[in-house]
This record gives C-alpha cells, sequence and structure tokens, in this order.
C-alpha cells in the first residue's frame, strides 16, 4: 500500500471509530467519540492525496468495516489506531501535521479514559496486518 492510501485509510478508520464510540458510549466516551469522528473525517477529506481509484476507495471502506465488526475491544482498536497514526505522521511532510496531529490528540483522549495499560508493540502489529487485509 503506497503512502497516500495508507494515510486515507488510517484517516478514515480514525473517523469510523470515533462513530462507533460515539454511539455505543455514553458521557465523556461518547463525546470523546465524536471528537475523534469530526477530526477524522475533517483530516480525511482535506489531505491532498492523490485520487484513489472506485476500487481503492471500496477496499478501504470494506476493511475498515471489517475490522469494526471483528470481537476487538474500541480500545484495542484505537491503541491499533494511535500507533497507525503516528506511523503516518512520521512519513509525512511537517506542512501536513496539522491535519494529522488533531487526529492522534483525538484518538489518545479517546484511548486514556478507557484507562488500560497498552502493549504498543501488539498494536502496531495488528494495524500492520489490517494494511495487509
Amino acid at each position: 500500500m503506497n503512502t497516500s492510501t495508507k494515510v486515507f485509510a488510517t484517516l478514515a478508520l480514525s473517523a469510523a471509530v470515533g462513530e462507533k464510540i460515539k454511539t455505543t458510549e455514553a458521557g465523556e466516551l461518547s463525546e470523546a467519540g465524536e471528537k475523534l469522528r469530526s477530526t477524522g473525517f475533517i483530516a480525511t477529506g482535506a489531505y491532498p492525496a492523490a485520487s484513489l481509484t472506485l476500487k481503492k476507495t471500496e477496499a478501504i471502506a470494506d476493511a475498515v468495516m471489517r475490522l469494526l465488526s471483528t470481537p476487538l475491544e474500541p480500545q484495542d482498536i484505537l491503541s491499533m489506531l494511535v500507533a497507525g497514526l503516528i506511523d503516518i505522521r512520521v512519513k509525512c511532510k511537517p506542512e501536513r501535521y496539522a491535519l494529522i496531529d488533531p487526529v492522534v490528540d483525538a484518538a489518545q483522549a479517546c484511548l486514556d479514559l478507557y484507562g488500560e495499560d497498552i502493549d504498543h508493540d501488539a498494536a502496531f502489529d495488528r494495524y500492520c496486518a489490517w494494511l495487509e487485509s
């Protein structure tokens, strides 16, 4: 997967995870989910990526939906998402940080509300496997 596609997929995942948290949780978690959904949606639309084919866009949407339908807990998906966001940030030009950083912050805020210890290596491995799916 080229960098542009990886960025689009990861940002799209952030919006979808935020929507799931917003609709399945209550209180602070629901509010944090809305913030993640909103920042992810804005970043996905604003990221200056090369045009994706309809087939590639559908494949990304399918990958996001498959991940969200797995038995993974939201905090497991969030940890994977944070690892992925950090990964794409490292590969992006500095002028793109303003689009990605709010999404990183929103995803980390959601994850912090779950208050669990995270195996970051396992989260990154799950992210890489997801990209290959």
